[in-house]
């Protein structure tokens, strides 16, 4: 129910792209190394952080798209916002039946997403 979800949405935390920013292999920047690019709209799931690097605020992250985890910076030293927040990703089921694999999700039965689609 809506409890179920609020509790879900608490104990988690998620971000939005919203602007390239590299996902790196360290939270120093001076020694890391770039894992990947992320895009506008992607979503993240924050693991760590965050925590303070400099002057930047960075967190460890996994993109749900590809589960590609590192660290990524989400704001710049001049103020360029990179990442805000997004509500966890669910899917409600909201017609009679659906069926999912072995399983059968029933109405109001709630989904947790816990990978993106592949492309």
């Amino acid at each position: 129910g809506d409890d179920e979800l609020k509790l879900l949405q608490l104990s988690q935390k998620y971000l939005m792209v919203q602007r390239p920013i590299a996902m790196t292999n360290s939270s120093n920047l001076e020694d890391a190394k770039t894992v990947r690019k992320l895009a506008s709209p992607e979503l993240l799931q924050v693991l760590e952080g965050p925590s303070t690097c400099g002057d930047l605020q960075r967190v460890f992250a996994r993109a749900l798209r590809d589960g590609v985890e590192g660290w990524v910076t989400m704001e710049g030293n001049q103020g360029t916002s990179y990442v805000k927040d997004a509500p966890k990703p669910f899917y409600v089921c909201i017609s009679k039946e659906i069926a999912l694999g072995d399983d059968t999700l029933k109405l109001g039965e709630v989904v947790e997403l816990l990978q993106g689609p592949d492309r």
